[in-house]
C-alpha cells in the first residue's frame, strides 16, 4: 500500500463556477452544496512524487478525508475524476484550474453518511480513474496526480450544507487529503529476470505459457522455493 498526501498551500483549492470562486488558501476541502451562492462545489488535490511506476495494475485507489466540520445533511451526491496529465502543475486561479482536462473515467461517490469531526473517512473507489492517469505516454513513477472531487453535476440535494468537509493542507497539514494506492507489478518488472523466493507452502498449476524463455523449479515445494524465471518468459499461474 502507497500513501501520499496534500504537501503544499496551493496543492488542494475549491472551485464554485457560480459566481466564479477559486481558492488555494481556504481551510475547508469539499464537495456538495453549501447554498444558493455556492451550490455547485468542488476541490482538487495534487499529490507529489507519486512514486507508481508505468505498466503498473492499480488494484485499489481512495481518497482518505479527515473531517472539519460535522455534516449529516443529506443527500451528498459527488464524483471522483483526475487531472488527464502526467505530471500535472499546482493550482493558481480559475482561468488555470479551467483550463484543465479530465479523465474519461469516473466514480460517483453518492450518499456519503454522517461525518464527525476530525475523523477521517474513505472515498469510494476509483481503480480505473487512476488507472487512465498511469497508463498515460509520459507517465513516470515519482510524477504528480491531480484528484478531483465535486458536485458540478448539481446531484446532491438542492438545501443549505449539503456538503461534506474536510480539512485542507491550509487547515491543518498534518490532516490533509491522502491518496492511498494498491498495485501490482507486470512481472517482468517484478522479477526483472532474477529470481522469487517464496516461504511457506506452494501450490500451482501452469495454465499457459507463451512465448520464449523456460521457468526454473530449484528446491522441493514445501518449506522454501525459489523459481527462477527467464528474461522474456510470459506465463499465466493460478491455484
Amino acid at each position: 500500500m502507497a500513501t501520499f498526501q496534500v504537501s503544499a498551500s496551493t496543492d488542494d483549492c475549491i472551485r464554485y463556477y457560480i459566481n466564479d470562486i477559486f481558492s488555494a488558501t481556504g481551510a475547508n476541502f469539499f464537495a456538495g452544496y453549501e447554498s444558493s451562492a455556492a451550490q455547485d462545489g468542488g476541490s482538487a488535490a495534487r499529490f507529489l512524487s507519486v512514486t507508481i511506476p508505468a505498466g503498473v495494475t492499480i488494484l485499489t485507489a481512495k481518497l482518505v478525508l479527515t473531517c472539519r466540520i460535522a455534516g449529516s445533511n443529506t443527500t451528498v451526491n459527488t464524483r471522483i475524476r483526475a487531472e488527464k496529465a502526467a505530471d500535472p502543475a499546482t493550482f493558481s486561479d480559475s482561468t488555470d484550474f479551467d483550463a484543465r482536462t479530465w479523465t474519461t473515467e469516473y466514480i460517483n461517490w453518492d450518499g456519503i453518511g454522517d461525518w464527525t469531526q476530525d475523523v477521517e473517512y474513505d472515498s469510494a473507489d476509483f481503480t480505473a480513474v487512476l488507472q487512465e492517469v498511469i497508463d498515460q505516454g509520459g507517465w513516470a513513477s515519482g510524477n504528480a496526480v491531480v484528484i478531483l472531487w465535486d458536485d458540478y453535476e448539481e446531484r446532491s440535494t438542492q438545501a443549505n450544507s449539503t456538503t461534506r468537509y474536510a480539512h485542507s493542507y491550509n487547515s491543518d497539514a498534518a490532516k490533509a487529503p491522502k491518496l492511498v494506492v494498491t498495485y501490482t507489478l507486470p512481472i517482468e518488472q517484478a522479477v526483472g529476470g532474477g529470481s522469487i523466493a517464496i516461504a511457506g507452502s506452494l501450490s500451482f498449476k501452469f495454465v499457459q505459457a507463451v512465448g520464449s524463455g523456460s521457468i526454473a523449479i530449484a528446491g522441493s515445494i514445501g518449506e522454501r522455493t525459489k523459481i527462477g524465471v527467464d528474461v522474456g518468459f510470459i506465463s499465466r499461474v493460478g491455484s
